[in-house]
């Protein structure tokens, strides 16, 4: 202890000292205040409003950030998608970001934008390769309509996927075959072989069935034999023209344990598929687009860090998972920087129940419902400012609008707010 006390001592000196102006502006205790005092403004009436200068103090935010996370409450919140599409245009125009990366399927959007010459083309399959709940909404409509002109102008706005899930209609239909191109290519005797064969066909109930075809132990093994031997043979070349499709194999390699893990272990399912979706982005930030500065949209949940800062509920988080975002800022914190999203009142489609329209409801005394205190349309909330050292939980509905006790302030940089949400239209 007489070692250890004058260390504390001067620990505690240092931060008194150096941390005044923080000290100072610290709340120890979760307010109405306290959210309204440190919630910006975004000056706008209506969603279809907003201007590139009613987004500066969000881009003052992202200062010299590389790549920033969009998420979302849920994937049926129009309100946040028509934000997101304007922010996406700030970002673009004034910040001189030109790369979009959907959470949707990496070997289909990367393969059709860097393959497709026709703009109208490149840019449909695109879109028609996302995700339904993007894919088809019609809040999205105008972004697509925005990045082809982007294009057409020659002020580039590139499309990009990172999701390990081979879930498009490309996939399903292009991928054995470009594969079986490509190991013709380079390993011409092992296409002829029967464990190729038997590879293949694990390969194609994977692509075709996904979550609904379990290989037994000995194919599974065999599978990963033949990739491991795949892998290794592309990476032996050294040939720049290979590096996506070993980045891909690399990818298939996540996405076949995420998906044969599933019935078995959910939590290892889903760690899996957030662990891969991390390595595809990464691999975009520091090979494809080295030096170009990247927008991700996601959901809350993929774009969040330090889930152990979330109480664990029945009904939703029952346990501790490791998302995309805890991966992502292992690897490039100082480049990164994720903004949520979160309502207090409206509507959103429930994609998983048959696009049913629910209810958005709030608890009192949460961060929503303070922030319904203010005659704010939507604001910005900067949880990195030194202001936000609170010690307490407190209540917040960002993941799928379930009202959720957390330290926020350690899960997301930023969250933005809107009083109103509007459903997705399909």
């Amino acid at each position: 202890m007489k070692i250890q006390y004058p260390i504390v001592l001067f620990a505690a000196f240092i931060i008194s000292s150096s941390n005044e102006e923080f000290e100072i502006n610290c709340h120890s205790h979760f307010d109405v205040n306290w959210v309204l005092e440190n919630t910006k403004e975004i000056r706008a009436n209506k969603i279809t409003e907003l201007k590139n200068e009613d987004l500066i103090s969000i881009g003052d935010f992202v200062g010299d950030a590389r790549i920033v996370l969009l998420g979302e409450q849920s994937h049926g919140d129009g309100t946040t998608f028509l934000f997101k599409s304007s922010l996406i245009k700030y970002l673009h125009e004034v910040k001189g970001f030109n790369v979009i990366a959907f959470e949707s399927d990496f070997f289909a959007i990367n393969n059709i934008w860097d393959s497709e010459t026709n703009l109208n083309k490149k840019v449909n399959n695109v879109k028609l390769s996302l995700y339904r709940m993007w894919a088809k909404s019609k809040q999205i409509e105008a972004l697509f309509t925005y990045i082809r002109n982007r294009n057409s102008s020659g002020n580039k706005l590139a499309i990009s996927g990172f999701d390990s899930r081979h879930s498009s209609n490309y996939s399903k239909s292009n991928y054995l075959k470009q594969l079986d191109s490509l190991i013709s290519e380079n390993h011409p005797l092992l296409v002829k072989q029967l464990k190729y064969l038997e590879f293949k066909s694990t390969l194609s109930n994977l692509v075709l069935k996904e979550y609904n075809h379990q290989p037994s132990e000995l194919e599974i093994n065999l599978f990963f034999d033949v990739l491991d031997e795949l892998l290794i043979l592309l990476e032996s070349k050294a040939d720049s023209n290979l590096q996506f499709w070993i980045q891909e194999l690399n990818n298939l390699n996540g996405n076949a344990k995420s998906v044969w893990s599933n019935i078995s272990n959910k939590v290892e399912s889903s760690n899996a598929r957030d662990k891969q979706m991390a390595e595809n982005l990464i691999w975009l930030v520091k090979n494809k687009f080295s030096n170009e500065k990247i927008i991700v949209w996601s959901a809350n949940y993929h774009i969040a860090k330090n889930d152990n800062q979330i109480s664990k509920q029945e009904y939703y988080n029952p346990v501790e998972y490791t998302p995309m975002g805890e991966f992502l800022y292992t690897s490039l914190n100082k480049e990164i920087v994720n903004i949520g999203f979160t309502t207090n009142s409206g509507k959103f489609t429930d994609i998983a129940f048959n696009d049913i329209v629910r209810d958005i409801s709030i608890d009192s005394d949460s961060f929503e419902d303070y922030l319904s205190k203010s005659t704010y349309n939507f604001g910005f909330v900067n949880f990195r400012d030194s202001k936000f050292c609170a010690i307490e939980r407190f209540n917040m509905n960002a993941f799928g609008h379930y009202q959720l006790s957390g330290r926020w302030y350690n899960v997301f940089d930023g969250i933005i707010y809107i009083k109103e949400m509007s459903p997705s239209e399909f």
